[in-house]
């Protein structure tokens, strides 16, 4: 008998640091084991112009890990926040 196993969904942000402190709140609480608020997000592709092109909207994101960039003083580039998310759904317009 053969499985599949079902691929994990996960969306990955990257950022420059800038001292905000909203993704690692939710991340620190889902770490803790207290259930935080699932939320959606919206993720838009843009023309030139700034106009959308496509949009993808995620549904029910959870934090599952958060890094950072290693902290090294001689490389002097920026540092960046990685958070992945587990969803339950995606959609597409």
């Amino acid at each position: 008998m053969c499985r599949r196993r079902r691929a994990s969904r996960h969306l990955v942000l990257r950022r420059g640091v800038t001292g905000a402190l909203d993704l690692y709140a939710w991340w620190a609480k889902a770490a803790r084991g207290k259930a935080p608020q699932r939320r959606s997000a919206r993720i838009d592709l843009l023309d030139e112009g700034g106009e959308p092109v496509l949009s993808w909207r995620f549904r029910n994101l959870r934090p599952v890990s958060l890094t950072y960039s290693p902290l090294d003083a001689n490389h002097g580039g920026v540092l960046i926040e990685t958070i992945a998310f587990a969803f339950d759904g995606v959609d597409v317009s």
